[in-house]
């Protein structure tokens, strides 16, 4: 038996040369797992420096020397999992002007929009921050500056919060873009209240509640591609998300599209979501199930002439409609999604997500959409499109509630 070869199911005592090399083996795993728990992940030098950065603030440990916070200013280690509303349920919009004397102007899309909050998640204060004027003010109110200027301004919980427009960034770069200008004012606006931000072009589709209260002080989705959407986000007050991500912002703001916002967003994210209860980072599914292409955006605006409008197989007329207060004319059904028997192949299924980015709702210049001009109350109703049965609860809700007519236009 002196050449047995000693197989897996051998159950006698190992030899001593086999023990040694065991003993070395396990020795050399053990101090591999605890470098890698204990090295940061990040690999970009300015992650490495932002998690360092953050280390120390949070722990009094890292690069920065010793902390002189006490334990009190320290977040937990812990997500919060008593069910409080570590986010509050606050709705957050951005309207820069160049002129602070001209007027604020929204169409039924932005209603749409701001009416989801409200609609899903009942947010108790939605707050639009602007330089606008106090004269601008009274003439959106008022009416004068459009319908759906003055129903955004009647949605109960609805404030105006002034915030100035800044013209630089902190390193000086100037601020040409007014889209760049809403990036610094959106994290303005957040960093003392929390909530969640919403652009103008980004729908609920749920309620948000679930995510608020899961204990977490920042929340931030994937879009498609490698960067985060900094089209929506959430964040507890003063968190140290968003203080992190205004002071990124400043630093690294080069007049390019994304440096500041999504790339900086991602940046952020990455290194503070290794700090328990700090960030949670959420699938593009959640925040952004659709990308920028054209074909993406077809297939979300197109509306299919194979699936009879909903309108027409309920008998709608235009002389149906009717002025002033009184019982809509049509009975509308109710659809949940998921739910639906009858629910054609073309059909996106919204379950999985939260929000949703119409992303090329306002860049249609370069492309078309058959069938497809602009969001209207009968558009959405018809539910001949992934949009419409998107936001189809939201409009119907608007309808019996005597806020919208079938026969309303976008302006």
């Amino acid at each position: 038996m002196a050449n047995h070869r000693q197989g897996f199911l051998d159950i006698g005592p190992p030899r001593r040369s086999n023990r040694r090399w065991v003993y070395v083996g396990v020795a050399f795993f053990a101090t591999l797992i605890l470098y890698l728990a204990f090295q940061p992940a990040a690999t970009n030098e300015y992650v490495k420096s932002a998690y360092d950065s953050v280390k120390h603030k949070v722990t009094g440990h890292g690069n920065g020397g010793s902390s002189s916070s006490s334990d009190a200013s320290r977040p937990s280690r812990h997500p919060i999992d008593d069910g409080s509303d570590t986010i509050p349920n606050i709705a957050h919009f951005v309207y820069g002007l160049k002129d602070p004397k001209g007027d604020l102007h929204f169409s039924f899309d932005h209603y749409l929009s701001a009416y989801s909050a409200w609609y899903h998640c009942r947010a108790h204060t939605l707050y639009l921050h602007t330089n606008a004027g106090e004269e601008a003010l009274m003439r959106a109110r008022s009416g004068a500056t459009g319908r759906w200027t003055k129903a955004i301004f009647d949605i109960p919980g609805f404030e105006v919060k002034y915030l100035d427009a800044p013209t630089h960034a902190g390193n000086g770069r100037e601020i040409q873009y007014a889209e760049h200008v809403s990036d610094f004012m959106r994290i303005a606006g957040m960093l003392d209240i929390g909530g969640y931000y919403i652009d103008w072009d980004v729908f609920v589709l749920r309620d948000l509640a679930p995510l608020r209260k899961a204990g977490f002080r920042g929340i931030a989705g994937r879009q498609m591609g490698p960067y985060y959407n900094s089209g929506t986000f959430m964040a507890a007050p003063n968190s140290l998300f968003v203080k992190t991500w205004k002071k990124m912002m400043h630093e690294t703001f080069d007049g390019s599209w994304e440096r500041h916002s999504n790339v900086a967003l991602r940046d952020v994210a990455k290194a503070l979501v290794r700090i328990p209860g700090e960030m949670l980072v959420l699938d593009s599914d959640a925040f952004a199930p659709l990308g920028w292409s054209g074909d993406q955006g077809i297939q979300f605006f197109m509306p299919h002439n194979d699936s009879r409008p909903l309108l027409e197989t309920l008998g709608w007329q235009p002389e149906m409609e009717h002025d002033g207060p009184g019982s809509p004319a049509l009975g509308l059904p109710e659809f949940v999604e998921g739910d639906e028997a009858d629910k054609p192949a073309w059909a996106v299924d919204w379950s999985p997500s939260y929000l949703v980015h119409a992303f090329m709702m306002r860049r249609m210049g370069g492309w078309q959409v058959d069938g497809f001009d602009r969001v209207t109350p009968k558009y959405v109703l018809d539910r001949q499109s992934n949009l419409a049965r998107a936001v189809y609860p939201i409009v119907r809700d608007m309808y019996y509630r005597g806020l919208v007519k079938i026969t309303d236009g976008y302006d």
